[in-house]
């Protein structure tokens, strides 16, 4: 009775008997199934196990029919005609190793006799990972690997190569010191050049103590001295917490700064402050005292505002002033007023020119309007 699976020969010797040998297929090597005539990988793809074994058969066929570069100095790249890849028939055409024909005339890299910048060759080789023996024009003799010499990173031995009709060695720019002699940081003098961040150098304080410090902690302000300043307080004036600093500050870095935001519309027109606030400390010391003089106390919701908006910073032109004040006497509120008064003045001229000529004239604007009511 069939269980429905197929049944083989269990023996070639049976299938000679029935099949011509000019007919036998040859059997898979994992199942023993009969092959297709062209299968060139001697497994079926009726399993899985046979399919994976013949894709492993056909991977390395195609890794064993791609022709590599046959130069003699071992090139891994494939090849692009002539047996050679495309570097090498680049290379070989301009260097004239390769023949009409595509053959290669001589097949090392580096002649006798070949220049290669200053060098010239004093023999030769036919893998770029040998060394060359190369004479210089300035008269130096080195082996240079050959790879250099082709690839155009070696061009002398470091010398002029005859550049202005020059020998000799390149001439060695001086590098700066980091620190120089005579420099004063903080309260220590420099004695001595500091060539780098690192270098300990010695200095004299102030107090005349001579001691060694180093050179990057003195650029960027960590030492200032030799100890003897440690713990001392370097307050310059001590109003720095007063209601009126800030005021301060902001007048004199809007108009002496072309860096502060304000710059523009103060110092950039010309706004100045005058010499009598300026100065750190008798010029703080004056503007407090002027300003609690002058306008007393500041009242509640009010900032410091120039009378005139184009004077200066001065006595005389402050005054304590509410934001809505202070928006009415800006530069383009002020033009419109000064159109207003100007225009009023205008008015009040024409009106005293009328009354001038009514008097002129006997009447008077009662008697006319009494004259046209009648």
């Amino acid at each position: 009775m069939s269980d429905g699976t197929r049944s083989w020969p269990e023996s070639p010797a049976s299938q000679l008997d029935l099949f011509p040998r000019s007919d036998l297929a040859k059997p898979c090597k994992h199942c023993g199934r009969p092959l297709r005539r062209d299968n060139t990988t001697g497994f079926c793809t009726r399993t899985a196990e046979c399919k994976n074994a013949g894709r492993r058969i056909v991977r390395s066929n195609r890794r064993r029919t791609v022709n590599r570069c046959t130069h003699p100095g071992g090139c891994p790249n494939p090849i692009c005609g002539n047996g050679l890849c495309e570097m090498h028939l680049r290379r070989l055409s301009r260097t004239g190793e390769l023949g009409p024909a595509g053959t290669l005339r001589n097949p090392r890299l580096v002649h006798w006799g070949d220049t290669f910048g200053e060098w010239t060759a004093l023999g030769s080789t036919v893998r770029t990972s040998e060394r060359v023996l190369c004479r210089c024009t300035c008269g130096t003799e080195r082996e240079v690997l050959a790879m250099a010499l082709l690839g155009g990173r070696t061009r002398s031995c470091g010398c002029r190569g005859g550049k202005d009709g020059r020998r000799g060695p390149l001439p060695i720019k001086p590098k700066p010191p980091y620190l120089t002699a005579g420099a004063v940081l903080g309260w220590l003098t420099l004695l001595e050049n500091a060539p780098y961040e690192a270098s300990m150098v010695r200095c004299r304080c102030t107090c005349g103590t001579e001691t060694t410090k180093l050179a990057g902690n003195l650029k960027t302000s960590n030492t200032k001295s030799c100890g003897c300043m440690q713990g001392v307080s370097f307050t310059r004036h001590g109003l720095s917490g007063h209601p009126l600093y800030q005021t301060w500050r902001g007048i004199i870095n809007r108009t002496t700064k072309p860096s502060d935001p304000g710059w523009p519309s103060y110092g950039g027109r010309g706004i100045t402050v005058c010499e009598r606030w300026q100065e750190l400390p008798d010029g703080l010391l004056n503007f407090i005292s002027d300003i609690e003089c002058i306008l007393g106390p500041r009242p509640k919701g009010t900032s410091l505002d120039r009378t005139e908006n184009d004077g200066n910073y001065e006595p005389g032109n402050i005054r304590w002033s509410p934001p809505d004040v202070q928006m009415r006497n800006r530069r383009s509120v002020r033009g419109l007023t000064k159109q207003r008064d100007e225009l009023a003045r205008r008015v009040a001229e024409l009106e005293a020119e009328r009354e001038a000529l009514l008097a002129a004239m006997g009447t008077t604007p009662s008697g006319n309007e009494e004259r046209d009511a009648s």
